[in-house]
């Protein structure tokens, strides 16, 4: 790991090796900013230079976020701890602040067994209770707790912002310093990027703490080219196979709350909001959709306009047709594993990772899904075709579930709205999504002109991730790694390993059954051979 005193020249930029520049320091960068003459320079040091203004603000609100923790620690109240069992327990009185640092517990006012942890440690504190761990807390909950009551407001009034945005920015920075500390040093170096920094910091305050950190240790071993939506992808498959029951219960609640509401706006308009399980909904949509681009070419309304007088016309017509969802199909990735019973989860296009349970029932009943099984060991569709110009419908899902969105990094554009392009023109490359990519159709026609150019290179290291590099008119250039997700096949394989030994079990117990079986038989044979 790079010192975090350093911010790397445009970290996520892909370069020549043998052309690396070294990392520059805080003072250097900030040197390059200050006295660069705008107007005097090309586009492409104008973006690099904007590169460089992100990572020292990436450097800066870094650090702040220590300065808050270290403040956090002196509004530490030292008269909340947690009993036996995990829960809050607050002694009478208001902790003192007159002094810089909180007063230290006394033995008769907290928890015996958290009363020497430290008040600035509320995790340690917590920790010291023993396996309990903070039952029913999340890392979020525990730093929220433990801090005093006005603690926000001094943040706000330094800051100029509310006193409950105060309180938030503190209990953040502790959860990034005490439980996130890898990823804090990243930022703060420039190698992740500050939405990538704030998805982990949301993810990881519902976790409970020591998973928090286990999180943290994990994603400090991901590959750092992979794009924002793989990464998105990947945080959310990892908490949901660490959490299954958690996952599960949450879907549970989905199904029961699911309803339909309506908001009145201003100017005679309102909003109808619907909420409940992802591939009803997703359902719906596509039919929307679908029906919107099939009006007559004539028909100047938008598709957003389209889809909302459809809905509002389906919503009193008896004609069910509508429904046949031959006519649209969503694409559903299954690991073998989690047709045999596994929690890895699924994932739906133009959805994302959904619970284990979710997956194996829209495998099993679902006339709209395309059901896509995947290889434990290469991640591939089991079904994936090579050598045709048009590949199936399940293979074409596959690649719009490996890559979700455009592959521009910078394009977000769902892939079920991007056509698939030839990474190498056919016939030279073949129809195989190992040679195919989504592309917006803007990026495509910028492709087409020659003003983007895209290409292929082979993976880091032997059976790494896939990486797509594009190259913009500048001369700079990026990289969009496929997601191959170690952590999930190495899970998925070990779940292989244990049917398979269980399978074993179960076949050794059967021969043994059938060898006692015949056994019993011959002497049951034997007797009556001696009777007769």
């Amino acid at each position: 790991m790079k010192s975090t005193d350093d911010v790397p020249d445009l970290a996520g930029r892909a370069s020549d090796p043998a052309s690396e520049v070294a990392p520059l320091s805080v003072t250097d960068v900030l040197e390059s900013i200050v006295g660069a003459d705008a107007a005097g320079l090309d586009a492409g040091a104008c973006l690099e230079l904007a590169g460089r203004c992100a990572q020292l603000a990436a450097f800066v609100q870094a650090r702040q976020t220590e300065f808050l923790a270290a403040f956090g620690s002196y509004r530490t109240d030292p008269d909340k701890a947690f009993d036996a069992d995990g829960a809050f327990t607050e002694a009478s009185g208001v902790p003192g602040m007159d002094d810089d640092k909180p007063a230290a517990s006394s033995p008769e006012t907290t928890n015996a067994g958290a009363a020497n942890a430290g008040a600035a440690d509320p995790i340690a504190a917590a920790n010291a209770v023993g396996p309990a761990d903070c039952a029913g807390f999340t890392a979020r909950d525990i730093f929220a707790e433990s801090l005093v009551r006005w603690a926000g407001d001094e943040v706000g009034c330094e800051l100029d912002i509310a006193g409950r945005t105060g309180a938030s920015r503190l209990i953040e920075s502790e959860l990034a310093v005490m439980c996130l500390p890898r990823t804090l040093a990243a930022f703060k170096a420039g190698r992740i990027s500050a939405r990538r920094y704030r998805k982990i910091l949301d993810q990881a305050g519902h976790l409970p703490a020591a998973l928090a950190r286990q999180l943290d240790d994990t994603i400090d071993g991901w590959d750092e080219g992979i794009s924002y939506d793989a990464f998105s992808r990947r945080l959310k498959r990892w908490i949901m196979a660490h959490q299954p029951q958690t996952t599960e219960d949450d879907h549970a609640r989905v199904i029961t709350d699911r309803r339909v509401e309506f908001m009145p706006d201003a100017a005679g308009a309102a909003w109808l909001m619907a909420y409940g399980p992802a591939d009803r909904l997703a359902v719906l949509y596509r039919r929307l959709d679908k029906a919107a681009h099939a009006t007559d070419g004539a028909d100047t309304r938008t598709s957003p306009q389209k889809r909302f007088d459809l809905l509002a016309d389906e919503s009193t017509s008896d004609d069910n047709s509508a429904a046949d969802g031959s006519r649209w199909r969503i694409g559903v990735t299954i690991p073998v594993t989690t047709l045999l019973g596994g929690t890895l989860p699924g994932h739906m296009n133009g959805y994302g990772p959904i619970p284990a349970a979710m997956a194996r029932r829209l495998a099993a009943g679902a006339g709209w899904i395309e059901r896509i099984l995947t290889d434990p060991i290469t991640s591939r569709p089991i079904d994936a075709e090579r050598g045709h110009y048009r590949l199936t419908t399940g293979a074409q899902q596959y690649i719009r579930a490996r890559n979700t969105t455009c592959t521009l990094p910078a394009c977000s554009k769902p892939a079920e709205q991007c056509e698939l392009d030839h990474l190498k023109p056919w016939p030279e490359g073949d129809s195989d999504p190992d040679n195919l990519q989504p592309v917006c159709k803007s990026h495509h026609q910028a492709k087409t002109t020659r003003r983007f150019h895209s290409i292929p290179l082979p993976p880091d290291t032997p059976g790494g991730p896939r990486i797509i590099r594009w190259t913009l008119p500048t001369g700079h250039q990026y990289d969009t790694y496929e997601d191959t997700d170690p952590d999930a096949t190495a899970e998925e394989l070990a779940y292989l390993d244990f049917v398979a030994t269980q399978a074993d079990k179960t076949i050794a117990k059967q021969d043994h059954a059938r060898r006692h079986h015949a056994k019993r038989l011959n002497r049951m044979r034997s007797r009556a051979q001696s009777a007769g």
